[in-house]
């Protein structure tokens, strides 16, 4: 399955769930169903942001590795240790992508954690 289309599904469950976002882990099980991995974030431990793509600054923007990038320089820009893209866009509106920036309230990894400020 193609990365952008996993991490947009992801995407509409944890909304679907009450949740701000999702990461998937990329683990697959068959039980009496077949069954992803799934890290959820709620709205206490996530921030969720809307960002234009002039700012993430992807020459090619179907390049995974780039966008994994450029949403992390993004997010340690304004503060925060780490992002994940969501890989949903809005081509109509200015390119705008989104992205889930974690804040210090996720007690997990601390690679996920919103810089001291």
């Amino acid at each position: 399955m193609d990365l952008g289309v996993r991490f947009r599904l992801v995407q509409d469950y944890a909304a679907k769930n009450g949740f701000v976002g999702g990461i998937p882990t990329f683990y697959t099980a068959n039980y009496p169903q077949r069954v992803f991995g799934v890290l959820l974030l709620s709205a206490a431990t996530c921030d969720w942001r809307d960002v234009p793509a002039s700012q993430l600054k992807i020459a090619a923007p179907g390049d995974f590795a780039a966008r994994m990038r450029a949403v992390q320089d993004y997010a340690v820009h304004w503060g925060y240790v780490g992002a994940v893209p969501t890989f949903m866009q809005n081509i109509a509106m200015a390119r705008r992508f989104t992205a889930r920036c974690c804040s210090s309230r996720l007690s997990c990894n601390a690679s996920t954690l919103r810089r001291p400020r």
